[in-house]
């Protein structure tokens, strides 16, 4: 296909997607709100060292420059959603995951789990969430079983299932460091699932890892939204992308909705989008 073959192609398809939308809204509007985010932001300090000689001496100056991460973002997700949030690398993705974590506190704005708000309650965010960060959160040096009491404290009889679930049990007493990255993986969705959260929050859980890994990820994800869970997350794969129902797009610190597409036509609507921004 040519150029203007492909665009025709993704101008046909998101006039089917915006029909479709007005369709998934009227059912979404009877599913309840798992997620509220309301005009969230967040500014960081970027510190900049370099030499300077005054005097015939080097001296060392720091410049402070403030950027803002993530600016006035506003969306809602309702009860067993799939939702991606996509955009470039260093876009704010995984600054945006980590607040609704609550591993970050927001300069301005409000997120809102079950109708409570968040920010007056930080307990709400161990009621609803389950967070996999893109880096290892696991203690390395303590066995499968040790992270996995740390996290269950109180409720060991969830384990076993568990355990089955994600092939832990024949790694029991592995310490951590001896494992491999999709066995960590696995590890680390299981320990987030203490609690039996309602949001699962998952920031490139399929990087780098064996397609067999990826395969039984997906799997999971696609039976947990099917059982009403709700989910949000980052990702490259085109499997997890396959899975979203919606997909959120982050440019220049703000976001816009985009139709769920993968692969070249996800490339082609990041690049368009990113050009019109």
């Amino acid at each position: 296909l040519c150029e203007g073959d492909i665009m025709s192609v993704q101008a046909i398809k998101q006039r089917e997607y915006a029909l479709n939308l007005d369709k998934e809204v009227d059912m979404m509007q009877t599913k309840p709100i798992a997620i509220e985010v309301k005009n969230l932001s967040i500014t960081y300090k970027s510190l900049k060292a370099y030499s300077i000689k005054r005097n015939l001496l080097k001296l060392k100056k720091v410049d402070v420059k403030k950027f803002k991460a993530v600016n006035n973002v506003s969306f809602e997700v309702h009860s067993g959603e799939i939702i991606g949030i996509v955009g470039a690398n260093g876009c704010g993705k995984s600054t945006l995951l980590r607040m609704l974590a609550g591993a970050d506190k927001p300069d301005t704005g409000l997120i809102e789990y079950g109708g409570q708000i968040s920010s007056k309650n930080p307990a709400q965010f161990k009621k609803y969430i389950g967070y996999i960060p893109q880096e290892n959160p696991l203690f390395e040096n303590l066995s499968v079983i040790d992270n996995l009491r740390f996290h269950y404290c109180g409720c060991m009889e969830s384990l076993p299932p568990v355990m089955e679930r994600f092939g832990l049990d024949k790694y029991t007493h592995y310490t951590v460091n001896k494992l491999s990255g999709g066995m960590k993986k696995r590890l680390s969705i299981a320990c987030s699932l203490a609690g039996a959260p309602s949001i699962l929050i998952l920031d490139e859980p399929g990087a780098s890892l064996d397609i067999v890994c990826k395969t039984d990820i997906c799997n999971y994800l696609s039976n947990y939204s099917k059982n009403g869970g709700t989910v949000i997350i980052t990702s490259h794969e085109e499997c997890e992308l396959a899975l979203c129902s919606r997909m959120l797009f982050i440019e220049n610190a703000s976001i816009r909705e985009l139709p769920p597409v993968t692969g070249t036509e996800l490339m082609q609507l990041i690049t368009k989008e990113s050009l019109h921004a």
